[in-house]
C-alpha cells in the first residue's frame, strides 16, 4: 500500500557545533526527503504531525518534529539489525477530526504490519487517533499516559490536550483494558480529580512514588499496546519547552528510563511525544531531552526480551508467600536472567471480565513481593481485581 500521499517531505537542520559521526541516524535512518521509504521493510517507522488546533492556546507545538529530527540525527545508531524509516510529517488537514482519522488510518496499517510506530509532535489529543487505531485488535487493549495531569473531565470546548482521556474513557463500547498513568503531580490536580481517578480504578502511580522506585512503572508498561508522553511530565530544568513546565516532574533521567521500559514491553506498537513548542526553547535543549527519550525506547525495543512466561511456568522460578485467611498464599514468578516479576492473581468468575475462574498472571515488581513477605497481600495484587492483563 502507498502512503505516500499522507506524508510531506522533511529536510530538518543540520547541527553545524561539529560534523555528523557515520554511524548517527542522519546517515542510517531511511528518511522521506526525496523518494518516500519502503516503510515496509523497517521495524520503526517516525512519523510527524504538525497538528496543534487542538492545544488551546499552545501555538508552537505544531513545529516540534522537525527540532526533534535535528538532536535525534546525532545520536548513534547502536542496533544493526534494526532498520528505522521517517516517513515525513503528515499533509495538514483543514478539519481536526480529519487529522485524528488519518492517524488512525496509518496506525491500523503499522499494526497489522507488526511496525513500531513512534508519533513525534503536536498536542496530547493527538493520542485519541492512535488509541481509535488499536480498536482492530481482537481483544481490549492496555493504554499508558506518562502525565503531570490525567485530563480526564470533558471540556465544552470538545476533545482537546485536557480532556482527551474523557473520550476514552467514556467510549461506547469500550476498548479499554487497563488505563495507567505515570508520574501524576497531586499538587496540579483538583481534589475532584483525585477523587474520580480512585473512582475509576486508574492504575495511577504519583511521581514520588516512581522516585521512590521506578520498577514500579515498568510493570504498568510491560504489556501497554499504547503510551503517550507528555513532555510537560518532566521538570522545567530539563525540558523548559514543555508546553506546560513546572519546576517538578521527571528528571530526564527518569524519562529515559521510563521510555526504555515501554520499549522493552511486549505488545507496544504505537508511542506519541507531545506537548513540545520549539518556540519555547531554550539552545535546542528540550529537543535534546526529546531525541534522548526517544532513542532510549528503540534501544528497548531493540533488546526486547524473550521471557513471556510459558503456559507451564517452565521458563520462571517460582516463590510462594503464605498469607492468612482463605486465600493461604500468594504465587510469585520470576525470570531469572531478566529479574522481571509476576504474580497470581484470582480470575473472576462471572461478570464483564470473567473468565470462567482460575488465575492469570499479572505483571508486578520485586517490591510486590518484599511487601508481601512483610504484610500480607500486597496493593498491586488487590488493584489488578479491576483490570485484565
Amino acid at each position: 500500500m502507498d502512503l505516500s500521499c499522507f506524508f510531506q517531505p522533511v529536510q530538518p537542520a543540520v547541527r553545524t557545533s561539529y560534523p555528523l559521526r557515520p554511524d548517527c541516524l542522519a546517515h542510517t535512518l531511511d528518511r522521506y526527503s526525496a523518494a518516500f521509504p519502503d516503510w515496509r521493510s523497517a521495524h520503526v517507522v517516525l512519523l510527524g504531525c504538525t497538528e496543534e488546533r487542538g492545544g488551546l492556546g499552545r501555538e508552537g507545538c505544531g513545529e516540534a518534529a522537525d527540532a526533534i529530527r535535528t538532536e535525534l540525527d546525532v545520536l548513534c545508531h547502536h542496533w544493526p539489525q534494526l532498520r528505522i524509516a521517517d516517513l515525513g510529517n503528515l499533509v495538514p488537514k483543514a478539519d481536526l477530526e480529519d487529522v485524528y482519522f488519518t492517524l488512525q488510518y496509518l496506525c491500523e496499517q503499522f499494526i497489522q504490519h507488526d511496525k513500531l510506530a513512534l508519533v513525534l509532535g503536536g498536542t496530547h489529543d493527538l493520542s485519541w487517533g492512535l488509541y481509535q487505531a488499536l480498536g482492530k485488535l481482537e481483544r481490549r487493549v492496555d493504554y499508558v499516559a506518562i502525565d503531570a495531569m490525567p485530563d480526564i473531565f470533558d471540556s465544552e470546548r470538545g476533545l482537546n490536550h485536557s480532556s482527551h482521556h474523557h473520550r476514552i474513557l467514556s467510549q461506547s463500547p469500550s476498548l479499554l483494558g487497563r488505563f495507567g498513568l505515570l508520574g501524576q503531580q497531586n499538587y496540579l490536580m483538583s481534589t475532584e480529580e483525585l477523587t474520580t481517578l480512585d473512582t475509576l480504578e486508574i492504575e495511577a502511580v504519583r511521581l514520588a512514588e516512581l522516585r521512590e522506585d521506578l520498577a514500579r512503572a515498568e510493570c504498568v508498561l510491560r504489556l501497554a499496546d499504547l503510551v503517550s508522553f507528555d513532555l510537560s511530565a518532566v521538570r522545567r530544568a530539563d525540558a523548559p519547552a514543555a508546553s506546560h513546565s513546572t519546576a517538578a516532574g521527571l528528571t530526564l533521567e527518569e524519562a529515559c528510563r521510563l521510555a526504555r521500559f515501554a520499549g522493552m514491553g511486549y505488545r507496544l506498537s504505537l508511542f506519541h511525544l507531545c506537548e513540545f513548542n520549539p518556540e519555547l526553547d531554550n539552545q535546542d535543549q528540550t529537543a535534546s531531552a526529546c531525541a534522548l527519550i526517544l532513542w532510549h525506547l528503540i534501544d528497548g525495543f531493540a533488546h526486547r526480551p524473550d521471557d513471556f512466561p510459558l503456559a507451564d511456568r517452565s521458563n520462571l522460578q517460582t516463590y510462594r508467600v503464605a498469607v492468612a485467611g482463605a486465600l493461604r498464599e500468594l504465587v510469585f514468578y520470576r525470570h531469572e536472567e531478566t529479574c522481571r516479576w509476576w504474580m497470581e492473581v484470582p480470575a473472576p468468575k462471572r461478570g464483564p471480565r470473567s473468565r470462567g475462574g482460575g488465575n492469570r498472571l499479572v505483571a508486578c515488581a520485586e517490591s510486590d513481593y518484599r511487601q508481601a513477605l512483610r504484610e500480607g497481600i500486597p496493593d498491586r495484587w488487590w488493584k489488578a481485581q479491576t483490570y485484565i492483563t
